[in-house]
């Protein structure tokens, strides 16, 4: 708790409320993140204020990536040992001081699921028939985001962004890497325009080319997406370790690729950098030079796997690595959130929707929105896969589907690609 509150706490008045998350010792960075951004989302919903207790956390403190937003209120002198409840009855009759965890997400994400609109599992039905019979292998970009779940998005959205404040130290490193990276752009040739010295550079200098970020997960994420049964019955099967779908998109960014006298930089972002590097390599080989996009990667000075991130070697490796690869990570989901023109990665993965909630919804709705998940749409943590079993259900009535179709298609909140 130290460093939590600027004020003196005795002058704090005390909190009425408090919900306690506990932050677990096995679970991959984003995963985690995700759920704590949930369950702040939900706090501030139901006005409690939201501790943390980070002191297992197989990645370390909290506070060794981020300054910990101050708090308004004095927690109880006993805030982490004290009896509490689980939080459990989703804002009903709940006890004034409550805990949660990954684990119980289910409590939190059922208080969200109520402020869905009620149309929605719906609309997500006609959308899966249509992916269905037209054996879609890229989500289109009107089905990013569905105005059902935007208000549960931008809740998520708030407090991730309360949250997701980099320290010092992550700021030096992500200046020191947006240098290197610009460096790399002005060695690339045929630059035509945006040429500049990196000698004056800071967080705030554009980029000396257009940037887009294509976050391409490898290591267990891949044995991991075998589990997503419903998704793929459905036809959404997500597109880790396929260079294709990403690339279809970036494309549908440049219009002009074939073209264009400069392509913008596509900066791949991965847990194994240099094979993704060599994949997309590889992939853009049958193309003539002019109309290859230049990539570059980020610098990696550590590594304890082969082929990508495996969750199990983490955690079993040494604090100081864990943390060193901790800030690598983190450096790198900052970059791109805050100098790419756009993004481009798969909603299966907890960072890609960590990158699409600091930019926002604005970034995500329609047609021309500037990040794009080239598989799965975007859904709150757990209710991914009862959204998935259950629209999969409603497209078993056929007769239904056809009668909704038409009320559904005339709204232009549903953004449906008939």
């Amino acid at each position: 708790m130290d460093g939590m509150t600027r004020r003196p706490v005795d002058e704090l008045p005390p909190c009425a409320k408090t919900l306690l998350f506990i932050f677990r010792d096995i679970a991959g960075l984003g995963s985690e993140l995700s759920y704590y951004g949930e369950a702040a989302a939900v706090a501030s919903m139901l006005n409690y204020t939201i501790l943390l207790d980070d002191s297992i956390w197989n990645y370390g403190r909290l506070s060794d990536y981020f300054d910990i937003p101050p708090l308004a209120c004095r927690p109880p002198q006993n805030w982490r040992e004290m009896p509490r409840e689980r939080f459990a009855n989703v804002g009903v009759n709940e006890s004034d001081h409550v805990w949660a965890n990954r684990d119980i997400d289910v409590s939190y994400s059922g208080y969200l699921l109520q402020h869905v609109d009620s149309r929605a599992i719906d609309t997500h039905a006609v959308w899966n028939l249509f992916n269905y019979r037209e054996q879609r292998t890229i989500l289109p970009a009107v089905q990013n985001l569905h105005h059902s779940v935007k208000p549960i998005f931008d809740a998520k959205s708030g407090a991730f962004r309360h949250i997701w404040k980099p320290n010092k130290m992550i700021l030096e490193e992500v200046k020191k890497l947006k240098v290197e990276l610009n460096e790399r752009m002005l060695a690339l040739e045929n630059i035509v325009s945006h040429r500049r010295s990196s000698a004056d550079f800071d967080l705030d200098s554009p980029m000396a080319r257009r940037l887009i970020t294509i976050h391409f997960r490898l290591g267990d994420k891949i044995i991991e997406n075998d589990a997503m049964k419903p998704a793929e019955t459905i036809g959404i099967k997500p597109a880790q370790g396929n260079p294709h779908p990403f690339f279809e998109v970036v494309k549908s960014y440049v219009p002009d690729w074939k073209t264009s006298k400069e392509l913008p930089v596509l900066y791949i972002l991965s847990d194994d950098p240099e094979g993704a590097l060599k994949m997309f390599e590889e992939y853009q080989s049958f193309y003539p030079p002019s109309q290859r996009f230049p990539l570059i990667v980020s610098p990696k000075t550590i590594s304890i796997s082969e082929h990508g991130h495996l969750q199990s070697k983490f955690n079993s490796a040494p604090l100081d690595v864990r943390k060193k690869l901790a800030t690598e990570l983190i450096r790198d989901l900052t970059f791109a959130v805050d100098n790419s023109e756009s993004i481009v990665c798969s909603s299966a993965s907890n960072l890609c929707n960590i990158m699409f909630l600091l930019r926002g919804s604005q970034d995500l709705i329609g047609p021309t929105g500037s990040c794009r998940s080239v598989d799965v749409r975007w859904y709150p943590n757990y209710m991914i896969h009862p959204f998935n079993e259950l629209s999969l259900n409603m497209t078993k009535d056929r007769e239904k589907i056809l009668e909704m179709i038409p009320r559904l298609a005339t709204d232009p909140r549903n953004y449906i690609d008939l």
